[in-house]
């Protein structure tokens, strides 16, 4: 999104003045990285992953 701020902060000490600091927002990861690391088709591939499946159907949860 690309959007960078700058914010005053202010010491929880006597005798300290505000500072300014600047304030970074990461960037939005793409949908299709996302699928690709935790997706379903990710999670089925390793034993681990499909323990995670197995646990989130056994909840109830909806698996897509």
């Amino acid at each position: 999104m690309g959007f960078a701020g700058r914010v005053k902060c202010f010491a929880r000490r006597k005798g300290e003045g505000a500072i300014d600091m600047a304030v970074h927002y990461p960037r939005r990861t793409s949908k299709i990285k996302r699928a690709r690391s935790i997706g379903f088709r990710a999670r089925m591939k390793t034993k681990n992953g499909r323990k995670i499946i197995s646990r989130q159907r056994r909840i109830g949860r909806k698996i897509s």
